[in-house]
C-alpha cells in the first residue's frame, strides 16, 4: 500500500497538467478501495477500511 500511497502523492500534479487523467486515476482508485462495487464514499490516498 506504500507504493499506493506515493503514486496517490505524485498523480496530485495531474490535477492542473492533465485533469481527465487525473479524475479517470481517482476513479480507478475508488474501485480498488472498494473490492470492485461502487467505492463513492473513498477518496484519494484513504486506505481501505477492513
Amino acid at each position: 500500500m506504500d507504493e499506493l500511497r506515493a503514486l496517490d502523492e505524485d498523480m496530485k500534479a495531474f490535477k492542473l497538467i492533465d485533469r481527465p487523467l487525473y479524475d479517470e486515476y481517482v476513479q480507478m482508485r475508488k474501485i480498488i478501495n472498494s473490492g470492485g462495487g461502487n467505492g463513492s464514499t473513498v477518496t484519494v490516498g484513504e486506505a481501505p477500511v477492513d
